[in-house]
């Protein structure tokens, strides 16, 4: 049964369409969801909690005990765990020591919808544009642990079902702002556009060379 996770900051998403990971596997769509562990609300630590306990059961169902260290909780180095510190990452925007990130990824197009404020009720409606997930958001996932083992690899990964907007948040991708105000203060010519060909003598190419 997929899992509700706490409201985490949406990083790296393919969302629109899925991408191979390395040369030669298959595509999926991806996000990397980071954890504010140090704002968590009471309700955010009851439902990642929960998840984590689902990831060990799922471990300990395929692998055992002996997939835990002596204290029967913490996984093993050798056995892949999903949930990873963010300072190990911290070069990366919105990446920062004391957090938690995961990666969940899918083969399919995760379910996508949106949560609106509806008079103090939070409804959730189904949406078809990806766009509404950028770096930076703030989104809730149902997320399903799964084992694997292949390729020398074994442990608990993440399968992504659906994912939901919650709210903005500030962009880490340094995108920001209008693209039509930026270029507010430029002046184009219609002519460099090919708008006015026909009264366009081609100009004075004598020096453009020695410009760049």
């Amino acid at each position: 049964m997929p899992l509700h996770t706490p409201t985490v900051r949406l990083s790296f998403p393919n969302i629109a369409k899925p991408r191979a990971g390395k040369t030669g596997a298959a595509p999926k769509y991806s996000a990397s969801l980071i954890l504010d562990m140090a704002n968590l609300r009471t309700t955010e630590k009851q439902r990642l909690g929960a998840l984590g306990q689902a990831c060990r059961d799922k471990l300990r169902e395929k692998f055992g005990d002996k997939a835990f260290k002596d204290d029967g909780v913490t996984p093993k180095a050798a056995y892949n765990w999903p949930f990873r510190d963010a300072g190990e990452k911290d070069d990366l925007e919105g990446y920062k020591e004391g957090d938690k990130f995961f990666n969940c990824t899918s083969h399919r197009r995760p379910g996508m919808a949106k949560a609106v404020n509806e008079g103090g009720r939070v409804q959730v409606q189904d949406t078809l544009d990806p766009e509404i997930f950028y770096p930076g958001c703030y989104v809730q996932a149902l997320i399903n642990p799964f084992t694997f083992e292949a390729e020398g690899n074994k442990g608990v990964a993440l399968g992504l079902e659906h994912i939901v907007f919650i709210r903005d948040g500030e962009r880490l991708d340094g995108t920001t702002g209008s693209a039509a105000e930026a270029y507010g203060e430029v002046n184009i010519d219609a002519s460099e556009l090919g708008f006015d060909e026909a009264n366009n003598d081609g100009g004075d190419e004598s020096g453009a060379a020695s410009l760049v």
